[in-house]
């Protein structure tokens, strides 16, 4: 009988053998090493640190780190380093799943930059002077350089779980220098293009505090924002125009902002829940704008000290009454109020910045109908008021109606569509004032273009075919057009055509490919008048019509193939061709000269983008693998305006960004044993 009571308490007592045994934690490791190669890369294949990529080899690298705890597992802790084609980086995380979070992160990385430019200035500081024995940039030295940005972000982000609540915090920063390409003309004969250098840094802070009990869930979030520009000012001596006094350029002075937002919701039942969202924000200027010149030697009285107030209120109710019916009520406002310092133009006339503010409704229901159909439809109503503060003060509204119907038609065999069909209407209401300003020979003046009536329609219809059980095809069709009442701008209508196409093919088990196209033509129709010199009154507002045309067209390929258990290869390939055109002709023969049906054209500005990626991933063993990759990006801007070759007549030039760039990366990624 004893031995009969030992063997029953075996189990138990291995039962709480085990339970005293510690857990041992787990931990994963691993480490990658690798070399790259590339030819005309830097700054092309994405965003990446100059620090490692450029016209020769370069390394390659990756250190990790997990661990989770044994006695807690949901207690765990992370450690990255990272230097990639992409980026260089590091991140470190320590969590307890629904308990804390404590996070780290770095990256820093170079955005792509044009090619280089030739300019007159060396160096590249705040304050440029032109070189000692200037004459002219006919016979000037040409410095040349490279434009580009670069940029380091750093992240500490925490949160913490109290009962119903959570309560987190990031603080960000981000430092960008580096130097960019500007224009700058504050008079019609002192434009220049210069090399201006960039130093800014950007801090946020977000705190966040949600409230999850029973059907109530809610947020109240604090988030702040300050811009502090380093390079505050740039100062030149015109290279081109030597008659022109010294400038100084405002490059943008210190700004922050703060927002004070809350949001929640409210489930009134399963199939109904209210939501809300509330937010009050300020902009502020810290500093005023460098007066800038408008005619030679005279400065604005009065320069620009901004600050704006945005509040914004959301109301919102979903109620799904059965399984086939659903609907949808929203409402917002928003109100923006510049508080900004009038511009005083001169001792008698003033501008003022727009306040603004928006009423929006919105109602849409979704019913199924049976047999694979099903319809929904909203109706949006918006009303926008501006007004202004100016000498000449405005108030101005214009209402928009947006009406649309989304119907899912019953298949046709294999084949399933859907048909969208979307009107807007626009109308404005304009002040006493603006009407009595209205004048064909100043548009601008009178009508800004945001206050044109007019309608605009849109359809679209897409479909989906399974041709096989491995082949499929997916296309979709959009066509919208705008158009326009108004008898000051000539502006009649806009139209666009979207398509896209997309074929895939699962050809085995092991081999995946697909082929997709884009293709975007918009084409704008406008007439206008002539506005005659003075004294020439013979043609005086001949009238003209243009065209614009701008096209995009895309195709690609994607291949994904298991050759083996061990090997896999992806191969992507895409191709891009972007063209914009422009054409006028005179209807009638113009005061400058052009005589009736004459045509002028442009060739715009086109781009042609083709990229390859391809990859080979090869299993060495359980815990080691062998990444080759290759990449070709190839840039091509034909209509590029600007050349070396302005540096004669400008004083500048500027290369076209267009460029063809290889890289081919090696690299082995080892996982360490796991320690249990």
């Amino acid at each position: 009988m004893r031995a009969f009571h030992l063997l029953c308490c075996l189990p138990v007592w291995a039962a709480v053998a085990n339970a005293e045994a510690p857990r041992e934690d787990l931990t994963q490791r691993w480490m990658s090493l690798g070399i790259g190669v590339s030819e005309n890369a830097n700054g092309r294949f994405g965003e990446y640190s100059q620090l490692l990529q450029t016209d020769r080899l370069f390394g390659l690298g990756e250190l990790g780190y997990r661990w989770r705890s044994g006695e807690d597992p949901y207690q765990s802790a992370r450690l990255e380093a990272r230097s990639t084609l992409e980026q260089l980086g590091a991140s470190a995380e320590l969590a307890r799943q629904g308990d804390y979070r404590i996070g780290l992160d770095y990256r820093h990385f170079e955005s792509i930059s044009r090619e280089g430019y030739d300019s007159v200035y060396r160096g590249d500081t705040l304050q440029q002077s032109l070189p000692p024995g200037y004459s002219g940039p006919e016979t000037a030295t040409a410095f040349r350089a490279d434009a580009g940005l670069q940029r380091q972000q750093g992240e500490l982000s925490l949160m913490r779980q109290l009962g119903p609540w959570q309560l987190s915090a990031a603080l960000a920063s981000e430092d960008k220098s580096g130097r960019k390409v500007n224009g700058f003309s504050e008079r019609f004969g002192d434009a220049a293009l210069v090399a201006v250098p960039v130093d800014q840094r950007h801090d946020t802070l977000e705190l966040t505090a949600a409230h999850a009990a029973g059907p109530w869930s809610s947020n109240l979030a604090w988030y702040y924002s300050a811009l502090s520009n380093d390079a505050r000012a740039f100062g030149f001596a015109n290279p081109v125009n030597l008659e022109a006094p010294r400038r100084a350029v405002d490059l943008g002075p210190d700004n922050t902002f703060q927002r004070l937002s809350a949001d929640g919701l409210y489930r009134v039942a399963d199939n109904r829940h209210l939501s809300w969202f509330a937010s009050y924000a300020d902009a502020r200027q810290d500093e005023d704008f460098l007066e800038p010149v408008l005619v030679e030697g005279q400065a604005v009285l009065d320069s620009l000290d901004a600050r704006r107030v945005d509040t914004d209120l959301r109301l919102g109710f979903r109620h799904q009454l059965n399984s086939r019916l659903g609907y949808r009520l929203k409402a917002d406002y928003r109100d923006r109020d510049n508080r900004t310092d009038v511009i005083q133009l001169s001792a008698e006339d003033y501008s003022h910045l727009y306040d603004r503010r928006r009423y929006r409704a919105q109602a849409d229901a979704r019913y199924r109908l049976g047999v694979g159909m099903s319809v929904s439809s909203g109706l949006e109503w918006q009303r926008v008021e501006r007004t202004t503060r100016s000498r000449e003060s405005y108030t101005d509204d214009r209402d928009t109606t947006r009406l649309w119907v989304d119907l899912r038609l019953p298949s046709l065999g294999r084949l399933n569509t859907s048909l969208r069909v979307e009107g807007e209407s626009r109308n404005s209401d304009l002040s006493a004032e603006r009407l009595a300003r209205l004048d064909v020979a100043a548009p601008s003046e009178a009508l800004p273009q945001y206050l044109l009536e007019g309608r605009s329609w849109s359809y679209q219809l897409r479909g989906d075919l399974p041709l096989t059980a491995s082949l499929s095809l997916a296309a979709d069709y959009r066509h919208t057009r705008d158009s326009y009442d108004n008898d000051y701008y000539g502006l009649r209508g806009r139209e666009r055509d979207d398509v896209s196409v997309n074929l895939s093919w699962q050809a085995s088990r092991d081999l995946a490919l697909s082929a997709w196209g884009q293709y975007q033509h918009d084409r704008l129709d406008q007439q206008g008048f002539e506005f005659g010199p003075p004294g020439r009154t013979t043609y005086a507002n001949a009238p003209w019509r243009q065209q614009v045309r701008d096209t995009s067209a895309a195709l690609g390929l994607n291949l994904r193939w298991q050759a083996s258990a061990a090997l896999e290869a992806t191969l992507d390939i895409s191709h891009s061709d972007n063209d914009s055109s422009y054409r006028s002709r005179w209807l009638d023969d113009a005061d400058s000269g052009e005589a009736a049906n004459s045509v002028d054209s442009l060739p715009g500005y086109g781009v042609d983008v083709q990229r390859v990626r391809g990859e080979l991933e090869y299993a060495w063993s359980p815990q080691t693998d062998i990444t080759l990759q290759y990449r070709y990006e190839r840039l091509d801007a034909g209509d590029w305006a600007w050349q070396r070759g302005d540096f004669a007549v400008l004083a500048f030039g500027w290369a076209s960004p267009g460029y063809e760039a290889h890289a081919l990366l090696l690299s082995v990624h080892h996982r360490f044993a796991d320690r249990p």
